[in-house]
């Protein structure tokens, strides 16, 4: 099973259209972890408003940060694998279905991401950022930026156990 851990905070604009790219995954044994983080905004209701039994919703009336969210997403995470995904972001249909796949195979990788397009709010393409895929490369450019954007990042939950986002960045 897969856990999308999501913290979330004011995402009216795209919670909806996050939750739906989640839930129409080609792969589906996984679980929805949803932590929100003191939104202000309609985020709960529009949360709220889904029934789908994969999603769990853990609703924070206090604001901490998404760091502490995101912990707490994954101390909750009862899969095997980790995807990460934020509330503005959408996945494409088979990205948890490759990525497990990829993972299943490759038992020597801890974590995976991919390439990413850059949409405005009425999801035209704005650009496509293309990120090193060969080891050597990702070393290299991971020494000037990181290789992995947030919301394409799947990872094996016991590779991270010691380790969490750091709460002091936000």
């Amino acid at each position: 099973m897969v856990s999308v851990v999501m913290s979330v905070f004011n995402e009216e604009k795209y919670i909806a259209s996050a939750i739906e790219s989640i839930l129409n995954q080609s792969y589906s044994d996984f679980e929805l972890i949803i932590i929100n983080d003191g939104s202000t905004d309609n985020t709960v209701t529009i949360v709220q408003s889904f029934s789908d039994t994969r999603i769990r919703f853990f609703n924070h009336q206090d604001c901490k940060n998404q760091a502490v969210r995101a912990n707490q997403g994954i101390a909750l995470a009862q899969g095997k694998y980790i995807a990460r995904m934020d509330g503005d972001d959408i996945a494409l249909p088979k990205r948890l279905e490759k990525q497990v796949h990829f993972l299943e195979n490759h038992p020597e990788i801890a974590i995976v991401g991919t390439q990413y397009e850059v949409i405005s709010e009425n999801k035209s393409k704005l650009f496509y950022k293309v990120l090193p895929t060969e080891p050597k490369m990702l070393e290299v450019y991971a020494l000037f930026f990181c290789p992995f954007l947030h919301s394409t990042v799947m990872f094996r939950k016991d590779s991270v156990e010691d380790m969490s986002y750091n709460a002091q960045f936000h």
